[in-house]
This record gives structure tokens, C-alpha cells and sequence, in this order.
């Protein structure tokens, strides 16, 4: 985990009462941001890069996945049951010798 200068200085432990210095908080950096900054950037109409909405296309990815995995997942149970079925049959047709 990465922590700030300020943070790092506060919680080193070779330092004598580091937090009584005026700069020194125990806040992140993203967490001092002004109010009217902060206002600001959620006001805007511009897109941001930084959102995760899924598209379409990730939808579509989401639903073929499920799709074939349910697929095979039923071609692998038909493939064992008839093979179990085909080896049980091999043995009842043996004639004891």
C-alpha cells in the first residue's frame, strides 16, 4: 500500500510527535480537494474517461460467455453420460468364460 509523504511522516515510528506540525494530516490527498472544485467536476456535462459504464459491446461479451459455457458445459455431461452408458452396455454383453 502507497502512502503520501505527509502520511509516511505521521506514521513513522523513528519520529518524535510528527502529526503536530500544521502540514501534517491524516487525510489522502484526493480527500482535500475544495468543495467548489469538487462541485465543480461533478457538474460538468463532459464525459469523464475514468467512468466504467458497460457498453453495449460488454453486455454482448457477458451474454455469448454465459452462453457457450452453458453449452459446453451440457456437450460434456451428454459426452460422459454416453460414454457411461456405452461402457455399461460393453459389460453386460461378456459371456462368462
Amino acid at each position: 500500500m502507497a502512502f503520501s509523504p505527509s502520511t509516511y511522516h505521521c506514521l513513522h515510528p523513528n519520529t518524535e510527535n510528527p502529526c503536530s506540525d500544521s502540514n501534517c494530516t491524516t487525510l489522502p490527498v484526493a480527500a482535500q480537494v475544495d468543495g467548489s472544485k469538487a462541485l465543480a467536476g461533478k457538474v460538468s456535462s463532459t464525459p469523464d474517461k475514468s467512468d466504467h459504464e458497460m457498453g453495449a459491446g460488454g453486455v454482448a461479451g457477458i451474454v455469448f460467455g454465459l452462453t457457450f459455457a452453458v453449452l459446453l458445459a451440457m456437450c460434456v455431461y451428454y459426452v460422459l453420460n454416453t460414454r457411461r452408458s456405452n461402457a455399461n452396455r460393453a459389460n453386460i454383453a461378456q459371456p462368462i468364460a
